[in-house]
């Protein structure tokens, strides 16, 4: 990741990957919902839009979980490398 990246530019980052991965993961032939992803984290819809939006990131923890549900590496889902392995 670039030292000249602020906050802001990672959350955005960040929030892009998160919807654009959850969009690609098909449940019943339709992308994966904002609820069924909350689910999945034992979170609130709110909070994903949040990331998705870029007004706040996902834990540590959580940024874990969403690299083993869409198959790539925390480091894709920050922004740090352009491809998902």
């Amino acid at each position: 990741m670039s030292v000249s990246r602020n906050i802001f530019d990672v959350q955005k980052e960040i929030g892009e990957r998160i919807k654009s991965e959850r969009k690609r993961i098909k449940k019943n032939r339709k992308s994966m919902t904002q609820e069924q992803l909350a689910e999945y984290l034992d979170r609130d819809r709110t909070t994903v839009i949040s990331w998705e939006n870029g007004k706040s990131c996902p834990t540590i923890a959580e940024l874990r979980k969403l690299g083993l549900l869409f198959h790539c590496d925390v480091q894709y889902l920050l922004g740090e490398q352009e491809c998902r392995t």
